[in-house]
């Protein structure tokens, strides 16, 4: 199922991909993507920083079909037959720590109801956010 992409999406997007010129995963420079950690479907994270990197067309695909989520909860199913996997990858590469994807897998989780009487505020926190990181 696709979800639809909204204003917000397309703001939060460009405010994620701002401070990135090249792919976060292999430094390529094209078709950089705002890439979720826990898919746009759980409005708790959706327009969450921290639930969003930047990827280049090819590796938001790889990332997406490299998902695990055995692995958040399990620390035994950590150990992985390449030298990165899906949130692996997150962990070795950029930093995150397991118990953080932990905690935001189950902030995403989270009912959120909503969301579209709070559309307008959640496009105006975007728009601020972007305009502290242009100065």
């Amino acid at each position: 199922m696709k979800i639809k992409i909204d204003c917000n999406d397309i703001a939060f997007s460009k405010l994620v991909r701002m401070n990135h010129t090249v792919c976060q995963r292999y430094g390529k420079p094209l078709k950089l993507q705002c890439c979720h950690i826990f898919s746009r479907k759980y409005y708790t994270t959706r327009f969450d920083e921290d639930n969003a990197v930047v990827l280049c067309w090819n590796c938001h695909n790889w990332f997406d079909t490299h998902k695990m989520s055995a692995c958040l909860f399990d620390a035994s199913k950590r150990v992985f037959t390449q030298d990165e996997e899906g949130y692996a990858f997150l962990v070795d590469w950029l930093g995150y720590t397991w118990d953080q994807l932990e905690e935001l897998y189950h902030k995403s989780r989270q009912i959120y109801k909503g969301y579209k009487a709070k559309k307008k505020d959640i496009g105006r926190e975007i728009k601020e956010k972007t305009l502290l990181k242009e100065e």
